[in-house]
This record gives structure tokens, sequence and C-alpha cells, in this order.
């Protein structure tokens, strides 16, 4: 009766679940200590990258909003350089084209991040 009772039975979705963490659901009792301690280090890994993405998106959001307040994007930039025209302005002085709709996903991106700003709040 020992033998039964130390027999573990998994259902698909649980099965599914260890494989998706790259780990092999335990048949026995006896596999516990070192799964738990593998559930323990899968769960470390994942932390720390959630932390890094956490860090690369203020990084990311920061740059953004220092070239909103340059009045500059990358995609103007970028055009400039293949151009060879300065990136604010076209040949005639008059404002680029590609700007207006930058301006627009600047605010965008603005809201968004007053957005999560106040839902960390909130939490």
């Amino acid at each position: 009766k020992k033998n039964k009772s130390e027999k573990l039975v998994h259902s698909m979705d649980i099965i599914a679940s260890f494989a998706s963490l790259g780990l092999a659901a335990p048949t026995s009792k006896a596999g516990m200590p070192d799964l738990i301690t593998k559930l323990g280090e899968k769960k470390a890994e994942f932390l720390e990258k959630r932390k890094d993405a956490h860090v690369k998106r203020a990084e990311q959001k920061k740059k953004i909003a220092a070239q909103i307040a340059a009045g500059e994007t990358d995609e103007g930039e970028k055009k400039a350089e293949a151009n060879g025209a300065p990136a604010a302005e076209e040949a005639n002085g008059a404002p680029a084209a590609e700007e207006k709709p930058a301006e627009g996903e600047a605010e965008k991106a603005e809201e968004a991040t007053t957005t999560e700003e106040e839902a960390k709040e909130e939490s």
C-alpha cells in the first residue's frame, strides 16, 4: 500500500505547466525536494528577467522623453542622415512632414507613461 501512496498522478495541464518551465513532473513524492529547489531557481531567473526588462523599459522611456523635449525623433534623424538634410527642416525651411506624425506618437507615449505611473501609485 505504501507504493500506491508514493506515486503521483498528474493531469495534462500540470504536465504541460512543468514542461513550459523545462522541468519534468515528479512521478513520486521522493522527487519533490529536488523539484522544489529547481522551481526556486526558475522563479529567481524569471524575477531577474522581469527586473531587467523593467529597467530596460525605463531607460527607453527616458530616452524617448529626452528626444521629445529636444523635438527630435530617431526617424527624423535617420532620414536626414540619408538625405543629407537637417532633421527638423526641409530645404525650403518648412518643418519636415515626418515630424507631425511623430509628435502625435510622442503625445501617446507620454499619456501611456502617465497612465502606468498612476496605476503603480494606486497599487
